[in-house]
């Protein structure tokens, strides 16, 4: 906030400063239950097929991974100088080393970055960051219309929460497996609307997910 005499909530665009930003987990993340609309989602691929047919929770190995990289964006998020390097690092899945770029609090990255223009040290103001807490994703999940027994996770919250102005908006899912995920972050936005009147907080109406919403094999084209 700029000024007291605007609400706590007051995100109109997507390219204003960043002044509270909620970072998502990926602890006890699991690759999920087949939903009707994963057959639309998944590029069709010969290749890809093992990895579509996981079940079950995800290897330690890389939830690990995945949670220092979000560490790392909370960090970026609240520093003030932020160092951008272009990194050449092997891809385990590939076993081919690739050029990337990475963002690290200055100083937080000591890896030799490659020569290249896109490397250069931002300063920017400092921002809060809030995170939900640990929730378990292996469970039995039953509605009348489908039964579940693993979710996915909640590593993105803009998927689940949208702000309009000083609206907090849980949106609707599509999805079986994260169809209870924007409760998930109620922890957090219900002290941000007892602080103030003026935030509204709503949840838009959803769907059943039953199988009569689906066109189960609908004919479809990737095209690239």
């Amino acid at each position: 906030m700029t000024s007291s005499s605007l609400p706590f909530v007051n995100s109109w665009t997507e390219w204003g400063p960043l002044e509270l930003v909620c970072v998502g987990r990926v602890d006890n993340s699991c690759y999920p239950n087949q939903d009707p609309w994963c057959y639309y989602n998944y590029i069709h691929d010969t290749h890809l097929a093992k990895y579509a047919s996981c079940l079950g929770a995800r290897p330690k190995d890389r939830l690990l991974k995945a949670a220092s990289e979000l560490q790392n964006l909370v960090d970026i998020i609240e520093g003030e100088q932020i160092e951008t390097k272009t990194l050449t690092e092997l891809d385990e899945d590939i076993q081919i080393s690739l050029a990337r770029n990475r963002g690290s609090v200055c100083g937080g990255d000591t890896r030799e970055p490659t020569k290249e223009p896109k490397d250069r040290l931002i300063v920017k103001d400092k921002s809060k960051t809030i995170r939900p807490s640990v929730q378990k994703f292996d469970h039995l999940l039953m509605t009348p219309w489908f039964t579940n027994y693993y979710q996915f996770s909640m590593a993105c919250p803009r998927d689940m929460i949208i702000t309009l102005g000083n609206t907090l908006l849980e949106a609707p899912t599509g999805s079986r497996v994260r169809y209870f995920e924007s409760s998930f972050y109620r922890d957090l936005i219900m002290p941000i609307w007892k602080s103030d009147k003026r935030v509204h907080w709503k949840k838009a109406p959803q769907p059943t997910c039953s199988d009569s919403m689906f066109k189960l094999g609908y004919p479809f084209y990737f095209i690239f």
